[in-house]
């Protein structure tokens, strides 16, 4: 006689389905844990591509245009001398 393996239909028994139930519910509110956790990373890393990319678009300009708008101090004057 050989012996050996077949699959059968087996029917879950209503324990067992409360169990799977569980187990989905757990691994649905994981699923919405992890997008919101992917959500989050994406609109971090969105917001330091931004500050790098002005920061380049910053020194394009000074370097495209040769110069920058700088405060100085200055001393006014009203242009006559005393006499």
């Amino acid at each position: 006689m050989n012996s050996g393996t077949r699959l059968e239909r087996y029917d879950f028994t209503s324990s067992e389905v409360d169990q799977l139930g569980r187990e989905l519910g757990q691994q649905v509110a994981k699923v919405a844990r992890l997008r919101q956790e992917k959500k989050d990373t994406v609109a971090d890393l969105s917001e330091r591509i931004k500050e790098v990319e002005a920061r380049c678009f910053d020194l394009a300009d000074k370097i495209t245009t040769g110069f920058e708008m700088r405060e100085v101090r200055v001393q006014a004057s009203l242009g006559f001398t005393k006499p």
